[in-house]
């Protein structure tokens, strides 16, 4: 090659570079050439979301200011992604004086969201080496719900009851499209009227020919799981899924400790005021065990992040040997069961119906609408809400593709129209919150840098002080009010960060609790020893100097009624328990409630 031609070349090449966008690594912002060894790979793309958290937080607090101002209901939100929780916030009150707000840990029923918990437990016995159940098995339904070959075709009125061969498979139960009518007696769920409703209702159209959403299908589900496992339904979702997970605060039985539970908001007809009401006065005291697997969930943000971030990851912890559930499971969660159909049956169209009986019909559709309990029909995403009207809400999105999801919850939905906004408000508003945050956060996770971002060189700087060996040249990284407040000087901050780090190891990633302004967030760091909670507060300009309040090992503690409310939450349990397994529960849930009076959640 010529010299010239090499030169050209040289000068074709600086010329592109210059052209490029150059970019400063963005640690040298927090003091260090490059991203410290200790602090995780998948740490950077949360740092890269940081920047766009106070006008995602902004949003959030004017939408829950327009729906229910300060009138008293809680909503907490959270967005996750493949690593876990990274935001969460809470708005509004949590409970009746209006002194608390809701956080990642308060507890709330999310309706019809229990429907996804029932079909991934299910997932939980297919995917158990131990066990010979499979979806398309038709052949386990005689031995686990007989009561099936009671249920008559529609189209044949003239049926013997008793002799059906339903064709229903398990796959038709968790997709709902198994054509049983949505019988569902609210006030008197136990088992045995249960099968006695099914045993007179009908089967709306051949299983998986069309869809219809039906709480019963999944119902028949939750008894399943009971009869196959010898538990009862509550005990075994929390063997079987919860305990797993690590979902310490959620139950498929709604009687929960009061200290953490999110109070119902309720408005009064009669005398125009608002006014809240326990969860458990709403439902305790009736014995609805047939209601539990397509409504009774309760639990919060970060239980729930678990939940999703196993179908983000792609990966469920290992039981006994062998994985919760199986990637190829996790991976088809997205895959509806059956293929579009070409005709749905005529007698499907129109509204919901009654039977002689009394029995609601739903509504018919597409049968290719749902995969194991996720609705698949609003692609990428697996989605699924629940309300329970005038009682709470939930919404919940998960796109795998993207590794991102984000859920809420909130107790009171859909929120009562009354005086004070006669035109009436969002009936879907927990979907309308929930997609804005997807939106958002897909729209955060597009950035590719940090370098020059308030916030995301705060935490950075945190992150790097957590593993640096102390020095008392560190003292630049702290604001001077912060060195003022704390008197520091060289020696003492050295001796500070050196009992800080002795205290929490290590810090390797992060997620944000909440955004307070464009400067200031309060933080979970996750450190090798253990969380460090603290509310960080960084410089708006160069060289963005940190601040942070009392580090906090743990989260805000209950109030300090919790354990004569944990004693009075056991004594209803023990009232209301018909066995010695359910006292046993009754026991565990007040271990549990004691464990978080003394900060241990």
């Amino acid at each position: 090659m010529s010299r010239f031609h090499f030169t050209s070349i040289l000068f074709a090449c600086a010329l592109l570079a210059a052209a490029l966008p150059v970019f400063a690594n963005p640690w040298s912002d927090a003091g260090v050439a490059s991203r410290p060894a200790w602090v995780l790979p998948k740490t950077e793309r949360r740092l890269n979301m940081l920047a766009a958290l106070p006008g995602i937080a902004s949003t959030l607090q004017s939408q829950a200011t327009g729906y229910f101002a300060n009138n008293g209901p809680g909503m907490s939100v959270g967005l996750v992604l493949d690593d876990g929780l990274y935001y969460s916030q809470g708005f509004g009150f949590a409970d009746a004086a209006k002194s608390t707000a809701p956080d990642e840990f308060t507890v709330f029923r999310a309706g019809s969201l229990s429907k996804v918990i029932t079909g991934t437990a299910l997932l939980t016995l297919i995917d158990d080496p131990a066990r010979n159940m499979a979806l398309t098995d038709a052949a386990d339904l005689p031995q686990y719900l007989p009561e099936l070959k009671f249920v008559c075709p529609l189209w044949q009125q003239s049926c013997a009851r008793g002799s059906q061969n339903t064709g229903i498979k398990l796959r038709h139960l968790v997709s709902h499209t198994a054509g049983l009518a949505n019988v569902m007696e609210q006030t008197n769920a136990g088992i045995a009227t249960w099968l006695g409703d099914l045993k007179k209702s009908w089967l709306l159209f051949s299983p998986g020919n069309a869809g219809a959403y039906s709480g019963v299908s999944i119902e028949g589900v939750g008894l399943i799981e009971a009869r196959v496992s010898g538990l009862s339904y509550p005990a075994f979702v929390k063997a079987n899924l919860f305990d797993p997970l690590g979902m310490t605060h959620s139950s498929m039985d709604p009687l929960l400790p009061e200290p953490l539970t999110a109070q119902k908001w309720q408005w009064s007809a009669t005398n125009s005021t608002w006014s809240f009401a326990l969860f458990n006065s709403i439902i305790g005291g009736d014995d609805q065990p047939m209601i539990l697997p397509a409504g009774g969930l309760a639990t919060n943000v970060s239980d729930l992040a678990r939940f999703i971030g196993m179908w983000l990851s792609g990966a469920a912890p290992t039981v006994n040997g062998h994985p919760l559930l199986k990637a190829t499971t996790i991976s088809n969660a997205k895959n509806s069961m059956f293929p579009p159909a070409l005709v749905i049956p005529a007698f499907c169209s129109g509204a919901a119906s009654k039977d002689a009986n009394g029995f609601s019909y739903s509504r018919c559709g597409q049968p290719f609408g749902f995969g194991v309990s996720w609705y698949v029909g609003q692609a990428p995403y697996l989605q699924h809400n629940g309300a329970e009207p005038g009682v709470s809400g939930s919404n919940t999105l998960v796109n795998q593709a993207g590794k991102i999801g984000a859920t809420g919850l909130i107790s009171t939905e859909p929120f009562p129209v009354h005086k004070l906004q006669p035109g009436g408000l969002d009936g879907n508003f927990m979907g309308t919150v929930v997609s804005g945050l997807m939106n958002a956060g897909v729209a955060a996770d597009a950035a590719t840098d940090w370098t020059g971002k308030t916030l995301a060189i705060g935490t950075a700087r945190v992150l790097w002080l957590s593993g640096k060996v102390p020095a008392a040249s560190d003292l630049g990284a702290f604001t001077p009010a912060f060195v003022a407040a704390q008197n520091l000087d060289g020696a003492k901050l050295v001796a500070l960060l050196t009992k800080w780090q002795a205290t929490f190891g290590k810090c390797k990633s992060f997620r944000v609790r909440k955004v307070n302004s464009a400067t200031q967030i309060a933080v979970a760091f996750q450190c090798a020893k253990k969380d460090f909670f603290t509310t960080l507060t960084v410089e708006a300009e160069v060289p963005h100097r940190i601040a942070w309040t009392t580090p906090l090992a743990t989260p805000p503690a209950p109030s300090p009624q919790c354990k004569i409310e944990c004693n009075k939450q056991e004594g209803i349990c023990m009232a209301q328990a018909h066995s010695t397994q359910d006292k046993q529960g009754c026991i565990a849930d007040k271990k549990m409630c004691l464990q978080d009076c003394v900060g241990g959640q």
